[in-house]
């Protein structure tokens, strides 16, 4: 997968604090719903990127790595961030904003204007 983060940059320059595997068994699934949340754009391996990556990769990990299909998850820590969901929340809630938190200011989040013809 190029252009996403690996572990070192998760933990280095991110300040993650999940262990390797974690972080490695959460990738796949993170790095599609950024890519979903900011189609028709590509991914291009900027921090910004590589940040909403690893926040989803959070997410991810909190929902049990599998993708949402089972959104059972009560709370969960990030740094000094806290989150609990008592029923109300859902994981695309969830990741929507934490991608969100991200991506807020790059161009990866614009979605264009549509075809001028």
């Amino acid at each position: 997968m190029a252009g996403e983060p690996t572990y070192p940059y998760y933990r280095d320059q991110y300040k993650g604090g999940m262990a390797e595997a974690t972080f490695r068994a959460s990738l796949r699934h993170a790095a599609a719903a950024v890519k979903d949340h900011i189609w028709p754009n590509e991914p291009d391996g900027s921090d910004e990127y590589k940040n909403a990556v690893c926040a989803a990769a959070e997410v991810e990990a909190a929902y049990g790595n599998n993708g949402g299909v089972q959104g059972g998850m009560a709370s969960f820590t990030v740094g000094a961030f806290s989150a609990t969901s008592a029923g109300r929340g859902s994981y695309a809630e969830d990741m929507g904003a934490a991608i969100g938190r991200e991506l807020s200011g790059s161009p990866l989040l614009y979605g264009g204007l549509g075809d001028p013809c």
